[in-house]
């Protein structure tokens, strides 16, 4: 019996040994913590990246679906874009008639775009409106907009040629530019430059590149194309003939002052 009960509590003893083997130890528990924060830094930005991935993709979409409404308006109207609007800009029921000073490119536009929505980037943080008269205000005629116009480009405001609100006036549609994502929604006179560029400049990019760095362009042809800044050119902002010297000059020279010409 003795011999037995000997047996029997050796074999506890090795249990309880064996048991205790199982446990981790600290070090062990300092081992996987490390690889599964290495594993999280090396993954959050990939999965952070593909979202705004996602994000550029709708805002694409957006300003692909702006585009052919730009096309509808033009083939309505001799291929003429937007311009002009109600005389006076001094409430909120004359900015919705206007598509410039206090109102927004896109007020004329919604009887062939019908949606607020496709005007808001899904990346754009800022709260500005299609209208210029107060801050946002609670309506549904007024919605977010997250991109800026070329409203000197297309109808005149800087020293640079336009094309005067004409599709058929453009020296070339496929590189002329008509919207892109910026906080500045309107490009008039040479205000891009000491908006749009010098926040580029100053690596703020939420307000004009938001997309990893790159911003979604619309061209005059409908086509809609993911860009940095630094290779939208001169010839893009304004209606350049193909012998302009400031032709192909980035709109980023000269430290991102306008210079022309």
């Amino acid at each position: 019996m003795k011999q037995q009960s000997h047996i029997q509590e050796s074999g506890n003893n090795t249990l309880a040994v064996n048991s205790r083997k199982r446990g981790f130890t600290l070090i062990e528990l300092l081992v996987v913590i490390a690889i599964i924060a290495i594993l999280a830094a090396i993954l959050f930005p990939v999965f952070a990246r593909a979202r705004e991935n996602a994000r550029r993709t709708s805002c694409q979409s957006n300003l692909k679906q702006i585009g052919l409404g730009f096309m509808q308006y033009t083939q309505d109207y001799d291929e003429r874009l937007p311009a002009g609007g109600s005389a006076t800009n001094t409430t909120l029921d004359d900015a919705i008639q206007r598509s410039g000073w206090r109102g927004y490119i896109s007020n004329p536009l919604m009887p062939y775009i019908k949606s607020g929505q496709l005007w808001s980037c899904p990346s754009d943080a800022g709260t500005q409106q299609n209208q210029g008269v107060s801050g946002p205000v609670a309506d549904p005629r007024f919605y977010k907009v997250s991109y800026g116009y070329n409203y000197s480009g297309t109808g005149g405001g800087f020293s640079m040629p336009s094309c005067s609100n004409s599709i058929a006036a453009m020296q070339r549609p496929s590189q002329f530019l008509l919207l892109w994502d910026s906080q500045n929604r309107w490009a008039d006179g040479t205000n891009f430059w000491p908006r749009d560029v010098t926040e580029y400049l100053k690596k703020n990019h939420p307000y004009h590149s938001r997309h990893l760095e790159t911003a979604g362009y619309l061209w005059a042809d409908g086509h809609v194309k993911s860009q940095r800044l630094e290779q939208i050119t001169y010839g893009q902002m304004g209606n350049l003939a193909d012998n302009d010297p400031a032709l192909n000059r980035p709109v980023t020279a000269n430290n991102g002052t306008y210079t022309y010409p």
